[in-house]
Protein backbone atom coordinates (compact mmCIF):
# COMPACT_ATOMS: atom_id res chain seq x y z
CA UNK A 1 0.00 0.00 0.00
CA UNK A 2 2.40 3.05 -1.31
CA UNK A 3 1.71 6.30 -0.28
CA UNK A 4 1.34 5.94 3.62
CA UNK A 5 4.21 5.22 6.11
CA UNK A 6 3.36 4.31 9.58
CA UNK A 7 5.29 5.40 12.79
CA UNK A 8 4.72 5.90 16.13
CA UNK A 9 3.44 9.05 17.65
CA UNK A 10 5.32 11.66 19.52
CA UNK A 11 4.58 14.37 22.04
CA UNK A 12 4.82 16.96 19.59
CA UNK A 13 2.24 15.10 17.31
CA UNK A 14 -0.53 16.07 20.57
CA UNK A 15 -2.14 19.08 18.33
CA UNK A 16 -2.48 16.87 15.42
CA UNK A 17 -3.76 14.08 17.76
CA UNK A 18 -6.27 16.38 19.01
CA UNK A 19 -7.76 18.15 15.86
CA UNK A 20 -7.93 14.25 14.22
CA UNK A 21 -9.93 13.45 17.55
CA UNK A 22 -12.43 16.16 17.31
CA UNK A 23 -12.70 15.28 13.28
CA UNK A 24 -13.68 12.06 14.41
CA UNK A 25 -16.33 13.26 17.11
CA UNK A 26 -17.72 14.94 14.38
CA UNK A 27 -17.71 11.87 11.81
CA UNK A 28 -19.58 10.08 14.42
CA UNK A 29 -21.78 12.71 15.01
CA UNK A 30 -22.73 12.72 11.55
CA UNK A 31 -23.19 9.12 11.04
CA UNK A 32 -25.47 8.35 13.74
CA UNK A 33 -27.29 12.01 15.51
CA UNK A 34 -28.36 10.11 18.15
CA UNK A 35 -24.88 9.82 20.29
CA UNK A 36 -23.65 11.67 22.56
CA UNK A 37 -22.57 15.28 21.60
CA UNK A 38 -18.96 16.64 22.72
CA UNK A 39 -19.32 19.71 24.72
CA UNK A 40 -17.03 22.44 25.40
CA UNK A 41 -15.65 21.07 28.57
CA UNK A 42 -15.75 18.07 25.95
CA UNK A 43 -13.28 19.01 23.74
CA UNK A 44 -11.30 20.23 26.77
CA UNK A 45 -11.04 17.07 28.46
CA UNK A 46 -10.29 15.17 24.76
CA UNK A 47 -7.05 17.44 24.89
CA UNK A 48 -6.14 16.04 27.94
CA UNK A 49 -7.03 12.56 27.07
CA UNK A 50 -5.12 12.73 24.09
CA UNK A 51 -2.21 13.77 26.06
CA UNK A 52 -2.39 10.85 28.11
CA UNK A 53 -2.80 8.47 25.20
CA UNK A 54 0.80 9.76 24.60
CA UNK A 55 1.95 8.71 28.02
CA UNK A 56 -0.05 5.32 28.57
CA UNK A 57 2.39 2.26 29.15
CA UNK A 58 0.45 -0.20 28.12
CA UNK A 59 -0.61 1.60 24.95
CA UNK A 60 0.67 2.87 21.72
CA UNK A 61 -0.48 5.70 19.24
CA UNK A 62 0.35 5.66 15.51
CA UNK A 63 0.21 8.31 12.82
CA UNK A 64 -0.22 7.64 9.18
CA UNK A 65 1.47 10.08 6.98
CA UNK A 66 1.51 10.88 3.55
CA UNK A 67 4.26 13.18 2.29
CA UNK A 68 5.34 14.00 5.94
CA UNK A 69 1.36 15.17 6.96
CA UNK A 70 -1.03 13.45 8.91
CA UNK A 71 -3.31 11.23 7.72
CA UNK A 72 -4.61 9.43 9.91
CA UNK A 73 -3.95 7.95 13.65
CA UNK A 74 -4.87 4.49 15.72
CA UNK A 75 -4.51 4.22 19.25
CA UNK A 76 -4.20 0.88 21.10
CA UNK A 77 -4.22 -0.58 24.16
CA UNK A 78 -3.06 -3.88 25.74
CA UNK A 79 -4.73 -5.15 28.64
CA UNK A 80 -4.69 -8.38 30.84
CA UNK A 81 -7.48 -9.37 33.11
CA UNK A 82 -7.21 -12.99 35.06
CA UNK A 83 -10.89 -13.14 35.00
CA UNK A 84 -11.77 -13.30 31.83
CA UNK A 85 -10.73 -16.17 28.98
CA UNK A 86 -8.85 -15.37 27.04
CA UNK A 87 -6.75 -13.01 29.20
CA UNK A 88 -4.73 -11.25 27.11
CA UNK A 89 -6.86 -8.58 24.71
CA UNK A 90 -6.13 -6.16 22.61
CA UNK A 91 -8.38 -3.44 22.65
CA UNK A 92 -8.66 -0.77 19.58
CA UNK A 93 -9.71 2.27 21.29
CA UNK A 94 -9.06 4.92 18.61
CA UNK A 95 -8.69 4.74 14.49
CA UNK A 96 -9.34 7.72 12.44
CA UNK A 97 -8.50 8.70 9.06
CA UNK A 98 -9.15 11.95 7.62
CA UNK A 99 -11.49 11.84 4.38
CA UNK A 100 -9.82 11.98 0.92
CA UNK A 101 -7.10 9.18 2.27
CA UNK A 102 -10.28 6.96 3.37
CA UNK A 103 -10.01 3.54 1.37
CA UNK A 104 -6.35 4.00 0.20
CA UNK A 105 -4.51 1.62 2.63
CA UNK A 106 -3.62 3.76 5.13
CA UNK A 107 -6.41 1.96 7.62
CA UNK A 108 -5.22 -1.02 6.60
CA UNK A 109 -1.50 0.03 7.76
CA UNK A 110 -2.75 1.54 10.92
CA UNK A 111 -4.16 -1.57 11.86
CA UNK A 112 -1.22 -3.89 11.08
CA UNK A 113 0.67 -1.16 13.12
CA UNK A 114 -1.37 -1.77 16.06
CA UNK A 115 -1.29 -6.06 15.35
CA UNK A 116 2.69 -5.80 15.44
CA UNK A 117 2.07 -3.55 19.52
CA UNK A 118 -0.47 -6.54 20.37
CA UNK A 119 1.43 -9.42 18.83
CA UNK A 120 4.70 -8.45 21.27
CA UNK A 121 2.28 -8.20 24.15
CA UNK A 122 0.77 -11.92 23.93
CA UNK A 123 -2.21 -10.47 22.56
CA UNK A 124 -4.76 -13.58 22.03
CA UNK A 125 -7.89 -11.37 20.80
CA UNK A 126 -8.77 -7.83 19.61
CA UNK A 127 -11.46 -5.88 20.31
CA UNK A 128 -13.37 -2.90 19.23
CA UNK A 129 -16.52 0.12 19.64
CA UNK A 130 -17.69 1.96 16.76
CA UNK A 131 -20.82 3.93 16.27
CA UNK A 132 -23.32 2.51 15.01
CA UNK A 133 -24.43 3.82 11.64
CA UNK A 134 -21.12 4.54 10.71
CA UNK A 135 -21.05 3.16 7.32
CA UNK A 136 -17.34 3.36 6.46
CA UNK A 137 -16.35 1.77 9.98
CA UNK A 138 -18.67 -1.47 9.58
CA UNK A 139 -17.49 -1.65 5.66
CA UNK A 140 -13.79 -1.63 6.65
CA UNK A 141 -13.96 -3.77 10.32
CA UNK A 142 -16.11 -6.42 8.69
CA UNK A 143 -13.68 -6.55 5.90
CA UNK A 144 -11.04 -7.50 8.32
CA UNK A 145 -13.49 -10.13 9.53
CA UNK A 146 -14.52 -8.71 12.98
CA UNK A 147 -18.13 -9.64 13.50
CA UNK A 148 -20.19 -8.33 16.18
CA UNK A 149 -20.34 -9.31 19.99
CA UNK A 150 -22.46 -6.82 21.87
CA UNK A 151 -24.59 -4.04 20.88
CA UNK A 152 -24.99 -1.15 23.18
CA UNK A 153 -28.86 0.80 22.46
CA UNK A 154 -29.75 4.19 24.10
CA UNK A 155 -32.76 6.57 24.24
CA UNK A 156 -33.83 9.55 25.98
CA UNK A 157 -34.69 8.94 29.51
CA UNK A 158 -37.90 10.76 28.54
CA UNK A 159 -38.77 8.99 25.88
CA UNK A 160 -38.31 5.39 27.41
CA UNK A 161 -40.54 7.08 30.28
CA UNK A 162 -43.33 8.03 27.16
CA UNK A 163 -43.06 4.07 26.42
CA UNK A 164 -43.50 3.21 29.66
CA UNK A 165 -46.41 5.19 30.70
CA UNK A 166 -44.19 6.86 33.71
CA UNK A 167 -45.77 9.81 35.05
Amino acid sequence: MPGFTIRKAAQADADELYEMRLLLQRHGEEANPTIWRLTKKGEEKTRRDTEEMLKDENGIVLIAERDGAPVGFAYGRHIYREEYEPPNVGQVMLIFVKEPHRTRGAGSLLVAGLCRFFDSKGVEDVTLNYIHGNTDAEGFWGSLGLEHRLHIAGIPLEDLKRRLRVP
